[in-house]
């Protein structure tokens, strides 16, 4: 059904939008009479009960639909209800094209943003994109083999612009820059990943320097002096951290209304008695910052209420099993024994912020392998091994 139809024969929404030229001062008025006649438009499509099918705002340099609220209350700027049969349709759809040189719709190019969600925060300068969440589109458009790819990208501190920070891309979970983000940190850790295959760590020449032979009296050392334990867990209890704010929401009240949908199971159009949420609203006075009274207005009536809101979740894990390792404060002292700085060696990890020791144990693999040829380069043990193994290619 036509929009327009609507609007009363003493509204000039056409006229009132032509009033509005983007570079061009605007009053008060120029802003509020458009939106005053889409306000009566909306009254008038509620009251009839009948069905609004396409509402289109178009824009070019201006945003198609910008809403601004200042206020301190805790109510949504935007809610969507959906109440349907029809359980598979989609809640909300973005449908992107080129416009060719005639205007007419044309396949995406490599990189087009097919979506773009972007959050910016005030920084007391300007506002700044701080997040932003977009579907680009990937590879050659003009054939049936169109991509696309997935990216979150997020403000560091300190940084005055996002960075991709992740990608999804066909079957691959991608980090938004090579070497450039860590999945959890010291403070912030994964309790158990699971995966079928092993991590696969670079080893790659190319991308090394200082390469050294690790002395065999040095992984001698080392091995010999780590103390290998059997440990359990510490049980952690924690309870949840929660504050309590005041806030406040507009009243409402459930007032019976008719809607027309569609029933899936008859295929036919019904239409029913629901019972509708909507605000109550009474007079009030509108003042300015100094206290006067510059007119009456309907608004909706406030109250107050409380909400926790939950800064830390509550933490219950009791550990049972035994595990085996090695405790990171002794191998430190190990390789302070052995003349090496342990802060040095990326075998032993201390992170201060989060006070917090940590060991990568893959490393060790190397250490025990060092000290294992120089045992079995001991004359006594070799001359064993070249007796029983005659082919055997020993180093020196």
């Amino acid at each position: 059904m036509p929009a327009d139809k609507y609007f009363d024969s003493s509204s000039d929404f056409q006229g009132h939008l032509d009033d509005l030229q983007p570079g061009q001062p605007a009053d008060a008025n120029d802003v509020r009479e458009p939106l005053d006649d889409v306000n009566q438009a909306l009254g008038n499509i509620i009251g009839n009960q009948e069905t609004f099918e396409a509402l289109k705002i178009d824009g070019s340099t201006w945003p198609s639909l910008e809403i601004t609220r200042t206020d301190d209350l805790a109510a949504p700027v935007v809610e969507m209800v959906v109440a349907r049969t029809v359980q598979n349709g989609p809640i909300f759809r973005s449908k992107f094209a080129r416009l060719d040189g005639g205007g007419q719709n044309a396949a995406a190019q490599n990189s087009d943003n097919l979506f773009r969600l972007e959050v910016y925060a005030h920084d007391s300068m300007e506002y700044q994109a701080n997040s932003v969440i977009r579907v680009r589109a990937v590879g050659d458009q003009s054939t049936s083999n169109q991509g696309s790819k997935i990216e979150l990208r997020a403000t560091p501190e300190g940084a005055t612009a996002p960075n991709t920070v992740l990608v999804i891309r066909g079957d691959k979970l991608l980090p938004g820059e090579d070497d450039a983000f860590d999945i959890g940190g010291a403070a912030y850790r994964w309790n158990e990943i699971y995966a079928k295959e092993g991590v696969i760590n670079t080893s790659d020449q190319r991308e090394k320097r200082n390469i050294q032979p690790i002395p065999p009296q040095t992984a001698l050392q080392i091995l010999a002096l780590l103390q290998p334990a059997t440990y359990m867990w510490k049980d952690r209890q924690e309870d949840a951290v929660i504050r309590t704010e005041t806030r406040h929401r507009g009243v409402t009240q459930q007032v019976p209304q008719t809607r027309v949908t569609y029933d899936e199971a008859s295929g036919k159009w019904i239409e029913r008695t629901v019972m509708v949420e909507v605000p109550i609203t009474e007079a009030v006075a509108i003042e300015d910052e100094d206290g006067n009274v510059l007119r009456t207005e309907q608004r909706p009536v406030m109250e107050a209420y409380t909400e926790e809101v939950v800064e830390r979740p509550a933490v219950n894990r009791t550990h049972n099993r035994l595990h085996t390792g090695f405790i990171a404060q002794q191998v430190a002292q190990v390789l302070t024994d052995a003349g090496l700085a342990p802060a040095d060696y990326g075998v032993f990890i201390y992170n201060e912020d989060a006070d917090r020791y940590g060991l990568r144990y893959t490393e060790f693999i190397a250490l025990m392998v060092a000290a294992f040829q120089a045992v079995m380069n001991l004359p006594v043990l070799r001359t064993a091994l070249e007796a029983a193994y005659p082919n055997l290619q020993m180093g020196e």
